[in-house]
């Protein structure tokens, strides 16, 4: 019953090309967040929360060169392996079995549905922004211009940053790419002039790092791979991150970090009186589950000179690229070992060829979504050269489980003539058969 449920789900798995990509998303992104998820809570306490947020973005985007080179590598290869070099019977839909519920569609359309409202929801969020945007009231003020001017030059920042307010965020944010801008509460423009300073330095620490950016994308590839818990988990990470690290930036610019967590809370406490709900996917300063831990961070951590940041960057870097290297060509490798019998089994019990042998059915949905693959069976034929039902199993399958139940049930019904090496009759253990299964002729 078992091997009928996983072979329904294998077949509509491997059905469609799109299921395919999604699954191997799932598998890699598994094996290569775990990997990284490990690497952030092994080495938090040692890294600086720039750094941090470095070994969390490069998870995701190994995650997607390695979904890239998986799916490169299966269309250089044609979809499917060469099968085993043993006795090969090839398969071709004449006859096809009975037709079934298209399981296939079922499944793409429960793990579409999904993405697609997740993916609805960061259009939405930008769409909103964009609408805030355009009604929101580009500041005048000079002190406030000057301050931005003068920390674009220390931050480098090259692009023009706009600053504007608006009545319709309760904390400062900061979002775009191309054209970033700095959206501040309307009460803003009385704050003190250290208070303006620190937020402006935070919300351009984001712009220069182009935290947004990261949150988008990572946000996106989350929502594609959205069954891997592992994502969200690292997503709330990125984000707390990126907060704590313009921290310690906008903190180090001053020097000073008890000055700067306490203008955290005066800000926090200007900003508690608004109702209106926090704007989507927008990079905001003041995000209240988060806000204890930082200022804990600013009052206990040490700030880095820029020399020290450097450095452990660096370092950083060569360690994700080595290690997204090693994961990649992993993975890339990685291929089943195949059972194969030595040279001795084959020369001491001679060439096995079936009496009878049944033709396999060729699984429709395989066939109707035009899957070629093969199936790599062993099984012991007992002494009255009937196959031993129970021995029947599939050593090797490409596309895996697709075929197998096809061809287990027509390896049972083989018949060979007994192996007698001695003139009596003997089990012979570890026959190997491939069926190929195949649409054309070559």
């Amino acid at each position: 019953m078992l091997d009928s449920i996983l072979n329904v789900f294998a077949t509509a798995w491997y059905a469609n090309g799109a299921i395919r990509v999604f699954g191997d998303g799932l598998l890699i992104s598994a094996f290569v967040l775990a990997v990284f998820f490990l690497f952030d809570r092994l080495l938090r306490a040692q890294l600086s929360t720039q750094s941090q947020h470095l070994v969390i973005l490069g998870g995701f985007v190994s995650v997607l060169l390695g979904l890239v080179m998986s799916q490169t590598q299966l269309s250089s290869t044609g979809g499917a392996g060469g099968a085993p070099a043993l006795v090969t019977l090839i398969v071709r839909p004449g006859t096809i079995e009975a037709a079934g519920f298209d399981w296939s569609a079922l499944l793409l359309t429960l793990y579409l549905v999904p993405v697609l409202l997740l993916l609805s929801r960061l259009l939405v969020g930008v769409w909103q922004l964009h609408r805030v945007r355009a009604a929101s009231t580009s500041v005048e003020d000079d002190r406030i211009l000057d301050e931005v001017a003068r920390l674009q030059r220390t931050l480098q920042i090259a692009r023009k940053v706009s600053v504007h307010t608006s009545a319709r965020v309760q904390s400062p944010v900061s979002f775009g790419a191309l054209r970033p801008l700095v959206l501040l509460p309307t009460e803003a423009l009385h704050w003190p002039k250290h208070t303006l300073r620190h937020v402006l330095a935070h919300e351009l620490s984001h712009v220069q790092r182009g935290d947004w950016l990261s949150k988008v994308f990572c946000y996106a590839l989350a929502s594609v791979l959205w069954l891997n818990p592992l994502c969200w988990r690292l997503l709330k990470r990125l984000d707390a991150s990126a907060e704590s690290a313009c921290d310690m930036q906008a903190a180090a610019l001053e020097d000073d970090n008890t000055n700067y967590a306490s203008t955290l809370l005066e800000v926090a406490r200007c900003c508690q009186q608004h109702g209106t709900p926090p704007l989507l996917f927008a990079q905001t300063m003041l995000e209240s589950s988060s806000l204890e831990t930082r200022i804990v961070h600013l009052l206990e951590g040490k700030i880095m000179q820029t020399n020290e940041l450097k450095k452990e960057r660096r370092n950083v870097l060569f360690t994700l690229a080595l290690l997204s290297s090693i994961l990649i060509l992993t993975l890339a490798s990685t291929q089943i070992v195949t059972a194969q019998p030595t040279a001795d089994d084959v020369k001491n019990r001679g060439e096995i060829l079936p009496l009878e042998t049944v033709v396999p059915y060729y699984p429709r949905t395989a066939a109707d979504q035009k899957i070629e693959g093969w199936a790599h069976v062993s099984f012991t034929v007992g002494v009255d050269g009937l196959v031993v039902a129970d021995s029947v199993k599939v050593v090797e399958a490409e596309p895996m489980d697709v075929f197998n139940n096809s061809a287990i049930a027509a390896a049972k019904q083989f018949r060979f003539t007994p192996h007698s090496p001695n003139g009596v009759p003997v089990v012979l253990p570890d026959v190997q058969y491939v069926f190929r299964y195949k649409l054309s002729a070559d």
